[in-house]
């Protein structure tokens, strides 16, 4: 899966909120959530 800065924006579009959040934290990690 994609758990990169700038690809995370791509790959959270069903959930962009959820996904932009984590990268700004730094985590780069997809949430479970998703």
């Amino acid at each position: 899966m994609i758990k990169e800065k700038g690809s995370v924006r791509y790959y959270g579009k069903p959930g962009w909120s959820n996904l932009i959040r984590i990268d700004y934290h730094g985590s780069k990690e997809v949430p479970k959530g998703t």
